[in-house]
């Protein structure tokens, strides 16, 4: 079906860059708060080695995701400055359309296989509190987590070897509205669904965890074991919150891309309202970083000293060169 050029087509192109640069700015935004995440989960111990690995691939998903919508904001402020859209052009082919997912299918994979091996690796420490703080498998939570990053990285090849870009973002969002609202969200329902489960089952082992604390209050349990059941609760209540943001966020993505047209010529106005759902991920991720670095006490303190040292580090050296005073001295000394 061939469409018409709209009227205003230079209000439509201010809009579509204001929207890409809104969308550059949030995925900017969120990439420097998940990189300031992914410093600080390596360099302090604020969980258990087998938590920490998974953690850390799971914000590196996320930091993935958020370069490939940078990637594609990118290309889409392009576009609209650069005026050679065509409305009129629409792909039928969808290896014209590389950047038409709001989330690609290898990284969804990876939003589900990472909170599993989380709900794993916590019910494991919980049902072996009086050892696990001992215990090194780090080798193997690092293989299953490199395994799932296979798809990815195969996706990465081919997408290099074709070098297929959209010319029109938009006309791959209309092309993506011949499918029906289910397909094409079908893997945010997925990790929706999958999300909710693990949420429950954490808010689960936090109370399992907090009767056996209770209990190891009135009986002769060695410190070790107190700190085990301690830690357990901290990082079950902080899993819980985590698969909540991760239930809401993808459950938003389903109930906002609504095909809401009642005839076909509104399906043009529909394709460039979905671009707003890319703005979805990018304000997920930056939640997702805040919520890590302020939920955790211990990532929260050693954030601060962070951003306290690195302060102190600028402040110093400005004080280090200010001009010297007439009795030959620095006007401040550190």
């Amino acid at each position: 079906m061939e469409l018409t050029e709209p009227e205003e087509s230079a209000d439509l192109d201010s809009a579509a860059f204001a929207l890409h640069s809104m969308h550059l700015a949030i995925c900017t935004a969120a990439f420097a708060f998940n990189s300031f995440l992914l410093y600080l989960l390596k360099k302090c111990s604020a969980f258990h080695s087998h938590m920490k690995i998974i953690v850390i691939n799971q914000t590196m998903a996320v930091m993935a995701a958020v370069i490939y919508l940078f990637l594609r904001s990118s290309l889409g402020l392009w576009q609209s400055y650069d005026g050679t859209v065509k409305p009129n052009e629409i792909p039928v082919d969808d290896s014209q359309c590389a950047f038409s997912a709001s989330v690609p299918d290898s990284l969804c994979m990876l939003f589900i296989w990472f909170p599993f091996l989380l709900m794993i690796e916590r019910f494991y420490a919980s049902q072996n509190y009086q050892s696990y703080e001992h215990s090194e498998a780090g080798i193997i939570f690092k293989v299953l987590c490199g395994v799932m990053w296979l798809p990815m990285l195969c996706e990465i090849l081919v997408f290099s070897f074709s070098l297929s870009l959209p010319s029109n973002l938009q006309a791959c969002q209309y092309s993506l509205l011949q499918q029906s609202h289910m397909q094409r969200n079908a893997w945010f329902v997925i990790i929706a669904f999958f999300s909710g489960i693990f949420a429950v089952f954490f808010k689960i082992l936090e109370y399992r965890n907090k009767r056996i604390e209770n209990h190891s209050v009135h009986n002769d349990y060695v410190f070790s074991c107190r700190y085990q059941i301690r830690e357990n609760v901290k990082t079950c209540r902080f899993a819980f919150s985590l698969l909540l943001l991760f239930f809401v966020f993808f459950a938003i993505f389903f109930l906002f891309d609504r095909n809401l047209e009642t005839k076909d010529g509104g399906k043009m106005e529909a394709a460039a309202r979905r671009e707003y759902l890319f703005l979805i991920f990018p304000m997920f991720a930056l939640i997702y970083a805040i919520h890590f670095l302020t939920a955790n006490t211990s990532l929260f303190q050693n954030a601060k000293r962070a951003l306290q040292s690195y302060y102190y580090q600028d402040h110093g050296n400005v004080l280090i060169f200010k001009r010297p005073s007439k009795t030959g001295s620095l006007d401040n000394k550190l």
